[in-house]
């Protein structure tokens, strides 16, 4: 029983799961300019949406 109910969780977290990796490819994208433009110093500018972005992460 324990068994059967681990599959059915594991199904519903794959289909979230699934749901989610075109959101998290374009997630690491827009992660790895954001690191890059605050090592260049240019994400200061940007603030409002990046704390935007990181509300739409959190929720």
């Amino acid at each position: 029983m324990w068994s059967l109910e681990r599959k059915k969780q594991n199904l519903t977290f794959r289909r979230k799961i699934g749901g989610l990796v075109v959101s998290a490819n374009r997630t690491r994208v827009v992660a790895g300019d954001l690191l890059r433009s605050r090592a260049t110093g240019l994400a200061k500018s940007s603030t409002g949406g990046c704390s935007r972005f990181a509300e739409l992460l959190r929720s």
